[in-house]
């Protein structure tokens, strides 16, 4: 596998990987030509699953005797989107009396310690709501995990100097205006991004009838309960605490909530189990079927109102304020007016659930960001 991986199904759709695994896949190619050790393509990579995949870099340069780099080409597979055939780079210095910057990451390696920067075409986090804190560089903790994870078995982390690693992407700030980022809150560039370090492509087509599929072998068995779950993350986060839900009962649905709840319906399952944050809640509790961002866009002003009708009190000064995200909203909340926010948006988006499939029993799940059970709707 050289940059892509073959997917099973008979549309032939081909995985891609994700800015962060490019971004970690050059950070070792240029720490290993810092070595004096030759280059290697496909080189593997370790991901976040444990699983280890080839992964193709364009190739490394030795700028002098304390700085290499390395480059690549993101293929994200047949799901194209805007970094896709974009050009990641990795640049990685010794460090010995480096003072980190206030935007860059300090990372443990080992013995060795890791300041993540980003160069050109990778933006700053500017608001708060993400994953990554205002202030510093968007590059994701996944990506940032798998830099480490990767460098410390190409041997860094028997070295106990500092090494600088800089992550840039060739015309970021320019591909950057075409996504969501200005929005986001994210200035200057794009984001290094992951969950997984995968890409897994599929038509809305496919993927709709993927669900139906899952969950009617799943019917098939008996399965009397089923998880559904918008990612990677919720997945987890859902088999944490609850470790006895079979394998084959939980069910990735992405934005395809309305859908994945008729089918339920109509395969005769009895009782649902939705994990999500609290981001896919909002949009749930407006209504919304399918909640893609290029489908729909979070209406905070509507989300304000809609918990206003529903009794909820707060700081109303906040209500003029122009909110990239529903996190951003919640964290600019003391924890009580959080935990009642989300619950009453959990409570909506269980009532219309329930309109949707009437015949379903449904237990709404919101996580925080850390992964922690924000609220629990169980149809009371």
């Amino acid at each position: 596998m050289t940059g892509f991986i073959k997917t099973a199904g008979a549309d032939g759709l081909r995985s891609g990987f994700s800015t962060g695994a490019y971004a970690a896949a050059t950070a070792v190619a240029a720490w290993r030509r810092l070595q004096g050790q030759p280059f290697m393509t496909p080189l593997p990579l370790r991901f976040a699953d444990g699983r280890t995949r080839d992964i193709a870099v364009a190739g490394v340069a030795l700028h002098a005797e304390d700085r290499a780099e390395s480059w690549a080409v993101k293929d994200g597979g047949d799901d194209i989107d805007i970094t896709h055939q974009a050009l990641i780079r990795a640049q990685v210095s010794r460090a010995a009396g480096l003072q980190p910057r206030p935007e860059d990451f300090v990372e443990n390696c080992g013995a060795a310690t890791l300041i993540l920067r980003g160069g050109m075409g990778v933006g700053l986090v500017k608001r708060a709501g993400l994953d990554v804190p205002p202030g510093k560089w968007a590059i994701n903790p996944t990506p940032r995990a798998m830099i480490g994870d990767n460098l410390r078995h190409a041997g860094a982390g028997d070295h106990k100097e500092p090494l600088l690693i800089e992550i840039s992407v060739d015309n970021g700030a320019e591909l950057a205006i075409r996504t969501l980022n200005p929005l986001l809150g994210i200035d200057g560039g794009l984001s290094i991004l992951g969950t997984s370090g995968l890409v897994i492509p599929c038509s809305n087509v496919a993927y709709r009838e993927t669900i139906r599929v899952l969950i009617r072998g799943a019917a098939a068995a008996g399965t009397k309960r089923l998880a559904l779950v918008t990612g990677g993350r919720t997945h987890g986060w859902l088999r944490r605490i609850d470790p006895h839900l079979a394998e084959y009962a939980i069910f990735r649905i992405g934005d395809f909530i309305r859908e994945a709840l008729e089918i339920c319906a109509g395969q005769g399952i009895p009782r649902v189990t939705i994990g999500c944050m609290a981001g896919k809640l909002a949009k749930y509790a407006l209504g919304h079927a399918n909640t893609h961002a290029h489908q729909v866009a979070l209406d905070m002003a509507a989300v304000l109102h809609l918990l206003g009708t529903r009794g909820f009190s707060y700081d109303q000064s906040l209500g003029g304020r122009n909110f990239s995200s529903f996190r951003e909203f919640l964290e600019s909340l003391a924890e009580p007016e959080q935990k009642q926010a989300v619950a009453i948006l959990a409570r909506e988006a269980g009532g219309l659930f329930r309109q949707w499939a009437p015949d379903l029993e449904v237990e709404i799940l919101v996580f925080n960001p850390g992964g922690e059970l924000f609220s629990k709707d169980t149809g009371s």
